[in-house]
């Protein structure tokens, strides 16, 4: 099912931290454990898609969500040569 809908590089790494083995769904999914992981996995999926997409507008709902979504993307913009946010951006694709 993966051939229709490819994972990103940031899909694929929150995929292989997921206890999920196989996708075996005809849309794939990602399954995180909170609210502030799911938020990090928005995050960076927004960065990874955002850097070929840079004219693109996004909208966000309200919630718990666009809560963290925001808070990490800050984290990872003020942080974007420093270790900490290196380390992510490396290990989340």
């Amino acid at each position: 099912m993966l051939a229709n809908y490819p994972l990103s590089k940031t899909e694929e790494a929150f995929f292989r931290d997921s206890d999920i083995e196989k996708i075996t769904t005809k849309i794939p999914y990602l399954a995180v454990d909170n609210f502030p992981k799911l938020g990090l996995l928005t995050a960076c999926r927004f960065l990874e898609w955002v850097s070929t997409n840079p004219e693109g507008v996004i909208s966000l709902p309200t919630g718990k969500t666009p809560e963290y979504f925001i808070k990490w993307t800050k984290f990872l913009l003020e942080n974007w040569e420093e270790k900490k946010g290196l380390d992510i951006r490396k290990n989340m694709g």
